[in-house]
């Protein structure tokens, strides 16, 4: 019924939490998590032996002995056909984990009662390194009003929605058509959030306004690792550009307002651009995509310059 996608890479000290959470789920279906270790070298891969070994039912291991992403080799083809005959698909990184037990049951039980839902997420708690609890809930809301209920395509742009990543699960119905927008949409930044409007072009989301999982603030990790973070925010700046139009290229017909909004209004696009500039101490830089910004939109510029000062 379900497979978890679970990606593991120099994680020892978080991985077998991560496998805890999947191996504790209480369901009325079978499930299997996919846990594919990109060469660690620091014992990740014992563990993730280790519970393949005692929960061979659960836990599938493919342990590489040669980095995949470093080569941009892709890892669909490792778990292809048990991708192929699983109905829903679940994420969870390495790194992060589950806590509730009954979080794939609660998930699948809406799925399976309303075939108009092509996913389905809940709220996570963030922890640090050592497990700690950071936030109870997360301050950013996962949807603007955090009330449980279905949310659209149109929601995920008009609201800025973010959903965990790690507390996802979505229908495997739309493969093809959902793998060639990814496809369109590729960027090295982003994956998560172009895989949310790929299959909300197909349906809508459920959000479940529980937490179910753990977000790990992991200071290695490629999103928070302090020494190339700033590089990474001016690299996702920049790719904006080329992505955004990118997006509205995928959207349904019936969504021309958004098409027209993403294509038109790059505003927002110079403003992050300049904060980017802004970090990494390129102060002429950033001063042109300030006055990009407010040509484009000064209104906008004026209201962020505003808020940033309170």
């Amino acid at each position: 019924m379900v497979m978890i996608k679970c990606f593991t890479y120099q994680h020892v000290n978080y991985i077998e939490d991560t496998l805890k959470g999947f191996v504790m789920q209480r369901t009325d279906f079978l499930f299997v998590a996919v846990v594919v270790d990109d060469c660690s070298t620091d014992g990740t891969a014992d563990i993730v032996r280790k519970y393949a070994e005692q929960y061979p039912n659960i836990i599938h291991a493919i342990c590489l002995e040669e980095n995949f992403y470093s080569q941009q080799k892709p890892k669909f083809p490792l778990y292809q056909d048990i991708a192929n005959s699983s109905k829903y698909i679940a994420l969870c990184e390495g790194d992060d984990y589950w806590t509730d037990p009954l979080k794939l049951q609660k998930q699948v039980d809406l799925l399976e009662a309303d075939e108009t839902l092509v996913a389905c997420c809940t709220n996570c708690s963030v922890v640090d390194m050592t497990g700690d609890v950071v936030e109870e809930k997360r301050i950013l809301p996962v949807v603007r009003d955090n009330k449980s209920g279905r949310y659209s395509l149109r929601d995920f742009f008009d609201q800025s929605h973010q959903y965990p990543t790690l507390s996802v699960v979505y229908r495997n119905t739309h493969k093809k058509e959902v793998a060639e927008k990814c496809k369109i949409m590729r960027n090295p930044y982003m994956g998560d959030w172009t895989l949310w409007i790929a299959l909300l072009c197909f349906g809508n989301m459920y959000y479940l306004d529980e937490v179910t999982c753990a977000y790990r603030i992991n200071p290695q990790s490629l999103t928070h690792d302090q020494s190339k973070i700033n590089q990474r925010r001016l690299g996702q700046a920049q790719d904006n550009f080329r992505l955004i139009p990118l997006v509205a290229s995928v959207l349904p017909e019936e969504y021309q307002d958004i098409k027209k909004r993403l294509t038109k209004d790059t505003a927002w696009m110079w403003f992050a651009l300049a904060n980017a500039h802004k970090h990494l101490h390129h102060y002429i830089k950033m001063a042109g995509c300030l006055v990009m910004c407010g040509l484009k939109d000064p209104k906008m510029l004026y209201s962020k310059i505003i808020h940033r000062n309170k």
